[in-house]
């Protein structure tokens, strides 16, 4: 396992590739070292391990998730979504909750940049229509055009473009 934890927070991207799949069958067994890795990982190994946690789907890396939804790069909080979603429908209620909270509350939240929260609302979508549609009622008005339009509306006071490039 400590290879392919070396190869997973290393350079090459070959390597990288494959040892997420060969620790995502490894599964429970790499959690603890993959959570220790994330630890001190840089934002590009942090992203490698985030998504090697989300194919295993252990609990136990949830609370690392979440504490990486507070992450400056997009790109490891894009990650991190990607690690909770398989637990918004856990078994246990409590679990599924604070999933659901977590993804909810960076999906609502205006200051942040776009590509996580879109993320989050596109997890969200694995619930039902019912979890979701209020959610995406409150994003209608969304200062952000790409968030609007993904909430399914605009707001006539604040068009949104449909370029490319919104």
């Amino acid at each position: 396992t400590a290879t392919l934890i070396a190869d997973l927070i290393g350079t090459d991207p070959v390597r990288r590739e494959a040892a997420v799949a060969r620790l995502a069958i490894v599964g429970e067994r790499a959690v603890d070292r993959l959570l220790a890795a994330l630890a001190d990982a840089t934002p590009d190994a942090s992203v490698f391990i985030l998504r090697t946690l989300e194919a295993i789907g252990s609990t136990r890396a949830l609370p690392a998730a979440l504490a990486k939804l507070n992450a400056t790069s997009d790109a490891v909080t894009i990650a991190a979504v990607g690690a909770i979603r398989p637990h918004l429908r856990a078994r246990d209620d409590g679990i599924a909750a604070q999933s659901l909270e977590a993804l909810t509350t960076l999906a609502l939240a205006a200051e942040r940049s776009d590509p996580p929260r879109l993320a989050a609302l596109e997890a969200l979508g694995d619930m039902g229509p019912e979890t979701v549609q209020p959610i995406r009622d409150r994003l209608r008005d969304d200062p952000s055009a790409r968030v609007r339009r993904m909430a399914g509306g605009t707001s006539a006071a604040q068009p949104a473009p449909l370029d490319a490039s919104a």
